[in-house]
């Protein structure tokens, strides 16, 4: 595939926080609460927010200060959120079946009625012998047979295009191929299914402006390429990059870079290489973005390319509505009424729950546990810093600890406990080799949680690789559903891979529960489940069901050597 390197990252990042498909059991309107125990019927937070803007709790620019790295702001305005309403539903996730191909292959845009776009790469390892099948699934929760009629044979250095032609028509809109290429800034979309999510409905959505390759020597680089930086991960292969008319410009196809491209930002797109910053963000968020890697871009076919694809359909078969976007789009079958400010985090305890954070933060570090397994946690005491078990699953194993003023410490996983009865039961203790040294750093107290109401705010606070690009020790708002034996159970929209382990704080600052384990029901493909937006365009956010250890747990795990869950 073309996403090497955003594959490696990805693939790290749900190996550490082994979320299981984490989305949701709510939505809004008809939709049921997420549990019965505990009713989040969604809400209109403008109704409460009390003069807040929508920078106040999610980044601006999403991580990036894009007006000083590209030379232009680019923030998303209301007619960007419009659009990403309209055209959503005529984006479809691909299906494999057969052989060893089998499951979620990527995304795709439909082009007429009865046809779709897609990436030619997600067709590596598919079986054209007629042992496995393609399967489309539209966010209605429709399923529709598909066949393969093209594919570029020279994706890496073609244009990584494929066609797939459905068994019937869909009643979506298809979209409208743009006429020009982008502008250098001009704010571009893409959408797809992230793999980080899965299950039906899973749709994420991200921004970022469009670049300008200069002239002179190309490779590594393609010439004639639609280049931009928005940020995507594995799973919105094939789906569309589209402008602020929803005119799609190219598809999700391939990425470049890391370390080794800043010089390549700088001399062949006049873009000043980002800088992450050493110090911890500034505010809390309580949406969040897709940004993994801040010194990387992505490319695809140009509109030009995408029109030889169109005309490869028979002239009977185009459509005549391409683009005329219905502004109506409810999705009754999947029970949501999307707007874009909804969140049962409560808001009106936002700058109090954020002052939480900046001093919890205080006591929370960043871990690396033997040679790839990276994590959260928090410290305890001068000798003990308490993590998730998935993230130090061996007993003697070396943990490197960080700080959050940097300071690096070692340390041994002294008792560990994964693979319990319980999900959530995910806990270790790591024990320091030397004492921390007195009065540099923080130590966080473990709450008594009986009085914990339904719907109280709660602070997830670690190192996530899609933030790390805005400083180390990120804190994300969550909300408390409920205490059962050995666990807790709350939501959070933007828990990501590299939190685990990270503490779970309410609104004393005490821990209530570890960042674990995201449980939350998939979907099956028939079933719609929530749109979920990981991004500065939050149209709709799914509620992330999350689960740890309760405060009860995590402390006679630590104060007592022989108690473990049940196995």
């Amino acid at each position: 595939m073309n996403l090497h390197y955003e594959i490696r990252i990805l693939f790290r990042a749900l190996l550490i926080v082994g979320i299981a498909g984490a989305v949701s059991c709510g939505g809004s309107g008809s939709a049921e609460p997420p549990l019965s125990q505990c009713d989040l019927a969604p809400q209109r937070n403008e109704q409460r927010l009390s003069g807040k803007k929508r920078e106040d709790y999610y980044p601006k620019v999403f991580s990036r200060d894009f007006s000083r790295d590209y030379g232009a702001d680019i923030s998303p305005e209301e007619k960007h959120y419009d659009t990403v309403r309209k055209v959503s539903r005529s984006v479809f996730e691909i299906e494999f079946i057969g052989n060893n191909v089998s499951g979620a292959a990527g995304s795709g845009w439909l082009i007429a009625p009865r046809y779709v776009v897609t990436a030619a790469h997600s067709f590596d390892d598919f079986d054209d012998s007629g042992q496995a099948s393609i399967r489309v699934h539209t966010f209605d929760g429709d399923t529709i047979e598909a066949e393969k009629i093209y594919a570029d044979p020279k994706r890496t250095t073609g244009t990584d295009l494929a066609l797939l032609r459905l068994k019937e028509e869909s009643d979506a809109v298809p979209m409208k191929i743009a006429e020009e290429n982008p502008e250098r800034n001009e704010l571009l979309m893409g959408m797809g299914g992230g793999a980080a999510l899965g299950g039906l409905g899973g749709w994420t959505v991200s921004a970022g402006p469009a670049l300008e390759l200069r002239e002179g020597r190309t490779p590594p680089l393609h010439a004639g390429r639609i280049y931009h930086a928005v940020p995507i991960v594995k799973g919105m292969s094939g789906g569309p990059i589209f402008n602020d008319r929803g005119e799609v410009v190219s598809i999700i196809s391939a990425i470049r870079g890391g370390p080794h491209f800043e010089g390549i930002l700088r001399n062949r797109f006049g873009v000043t290489p980002f800088r992450v910053p050493s110090s911890p963000p500034q505010n809390l968020w309580v949406y969040g973005f897709v940004q993994p890697d801040p010194n990387s871009l992505s490319f695809g076919p140009n509109p030009a390319e995408l029109r030889e694809v169109f005309d490869k359909i028979p002239d009977e078969e185009k459509p005549d509505n391409a683009g005329e976007y219905r502004s109506d789009n409810k999705w009754e079958k999947a029970g949501h009424e999307f707007g874009n400010e909804y969140s049962p985090f409560p808001l009106d305890q936002f700058d109090h729950m954020q002052n939480i954070y900046k001093r919890a933060r205080e006591a929370t570090v960043e871990l690396r546990v033997g040679p790839n397994r990276y994590g959260s946690g928090f410290i305890y005491d001068a000798d003990t810093v308490i993590t998730a078990g998935h993230v130090a699953p061996i007993k003697g194993e070396t943990v490197y600890l960080t700080t959050n003023d940097l300071k690096i410490y070692n340390g041994t996983v002294f008792k560990t406990q994964y693979q319990a009865k319980l999900y959530g039961c995910d806990i270790a203790v790591i024990k320091t080799n030397e004492p921390l040294p007195p009065g540099e750093h923080q130590i966080l107290e473990i709450a008594d949680d009986s009085s914990l109401q339904c719907g109280d705010p709660l602070v997830v606070i670690g190192s996530a690789d899609f933030y790390n690009s805005v400083g180390h020790l990120q804190g994300v708002g969550a909300v408390y559903m409920s205490t059962e034996t050995y666990i807790s159970k709350f939501i959070s929209h933007s828990s990501a891979a590299g939190m685990s382990g990270g503490p779970v704080v309410d609104k004393h600052g005490r821990v209530v529960s570890l960042s674990s384990q995201g449980v939350g029901k998939a979907g099956e493909w028939r079933d719609p489940g929530p749109f979920v937006i990981r991004t500065r365009l939050p149209v709709y956010f799914g509620q992330d069901f999350f689960e740890g250890p309760n405060a009860e747990t995590i402390k006679r795990f630590v104060d007592e050597d022989e108690f473990f869950c049940p196995e």
